[in-house]
Formats: C-alpha cells, structure tokens, sequence
C-alpha cells in the first residue's frame, strides 16, 4: 500500500470509529448495523472532501 492509501486508511478508519460510537451511544438499543453502515458512510464522505480539496 502506498501512503497515500495508508493515510486514506488511517483517516478512513479514525473517522468510521468516530461515528460509530456516537451513533451506538444515542440508541437505547445497540443496533451495530445501522452503527457501521453510518460510520461507513461518514467515513467515505469525509474521503471524498479532502480529495476535492486537493484538486
């Protein structure tokens, strides 16, 4: 992996973390599915604005 891609990865996985706990802390009940699909999303979008910051 390039490192590039491995701060991607770093950035990627910080941020999915991130999101997760917070989503998990908000619902009563634990649903990690909904958790890990949020912190999916969160995660490729914040991909997707530093990558357009750069261009």
């Amino acid at each position: 992996m390039d490192s590039d891609a491995t701060q991607k990865q770093a950035i990627w996985d910080q941020c999915a973390v991130e999101v997760m706990l917070v989503v998990l802390k908000s619902q009563q009940r634990f649903n990690y599915e909904v958790a890990a699909q949020a912190a999916a999303d969160a995660a490729d979008a914040l991909i997707e604005k530093r990558e357009a910051r750069r261009t």
